[in-house]
């Protein structure tokens, strides 16, 4: 039992760690000068920064795309990014 104990109290302090490094992480990015997307393996915007949209004239605030495909993100926004090629 005791061992069962301990399990859920690391688990849980795991859990709170990886949420306090997971906001830091965020607000570093949003905050970044360098413009950043990370995808997930599927190929979905996992994280966008206002920088990153800047740089390619992708208007609105960069968390409406996150979940979207990357793809989709290019393909909806080419006709507007400053160089296609470049994205």
């Amino acid at each position: 039992m005791y061992l069962v104990g301990r399990y859920i109290y690391v688990s849980r302090l795991t859990t709170s760690q990886h949420k306090k490094l997971s906001k830091m992480f965020s607000v570093m990015v949003q905050n970044a000068k360098t413009g950043t997307m990370i995808e997930t393996p599927e190929r979905e915007v996992a994280v966008i920064n206002q920088t990153f949209c800047d740089m390619f004239d992708i208007p609105g605030p960069p968390n409406q795309y996150v979940g979207m495909e990357s793809n989709q993100l290019f393909l909806s926004h080419a006709p507007m990014l400053k160089d296609p090629a470049r994205f």
